[in-house]
């Protein structure tokens, strides 16, 4: 199953975990209050005008190091106070929002940096099946996965089935409740059928390799 195919605008923002850091299976909206820093994509507009709580970068401008390393130029902003430090870590949490419409927020952790084994992503462990493009938020998936544990499915069911199907990428192998592959994760293979989805077949060998 592909990850994210990144055909919905989305933002990382840094923020105080009073707002964020207890994300549910329901759609939460957060107080841009606790917000310390966006880091936004070049397709996203301002905001109709309404004013910024934090500072704004684009992602193309900013880098890791940026941002965790100590003399990084925007580590003040994420830094955490020292009486806090040792239950927070160093920085702030970071939280990816994908799909505005459908808002899947994601906590993200930085644990350090190593030398890479491959020129993609690397899946260390996984839980459950990552959700397919545009079901409907987290209520949505669940009713995906509904669908496909029914025994005797319903009519609405078995469009759903037959939808999840068509947009996943695998065909009629998909099924959003079996147990990840991580070795079938982690192939060139499915890398390559993954960047076909999101940049075309195309583009797929040069972005790969």
């Amino acid at each position: 199953m592909a990850r994210w195919q990144n055909c919905h605008l989305h933002e990382f923002t840094f923020a105080k975990p009073s707002s964020r850091d207890t994300l549910s299976g329901s759609l939460r909206f957060t107080d841009p209050r606790d917000d310390l820093l966006r880091i936004v994509s070049s397709d996203t507009k301002d905001d109709f005008g309404l004013p910024n709580h934090c500072p704004v970068e684009y992602e193309n401008h900013v880098k890791l190091e940026d941002i965790y390393d100590p003399s990084g130029c925007l580590h003040h902003l994420v830094r955490v106070p020292p009486g806090q430090v040792s239950v927070l870590g160093p920085v702030y949490p970071l939280f990816y929002l994908y799909d505005f419409g459908d808002y899947w927020n994601h906590k993200l952790i930085f644990k350090g940096r190593k030398y890479a084994r491959e020129a993609y992503p690397v899946t260390i462990s996984a839980t459950g099946c990552c959700p397919v493009e545009d079901s409907g938020s987290p209520s949505g998936w669940n009713n995906v996965k509904k669908a496909f544990a029914s025994k005797t499915p319903n009519r609405e069911q078995r469009e759903l089935i037959k939808w999840a199907q068509e947009v996943s990428g695998v065909g009629l192998t998909f099924d959003p409740n079996r147990i990840p592959d991580i070795e079938a994760l982690n192939s060139r293979e499915h890398w390559v059928q993954y960047m076909r989805l999101v940049v075309g077949v195309g583009e797929a060998h040069e972005a790969v390799y």
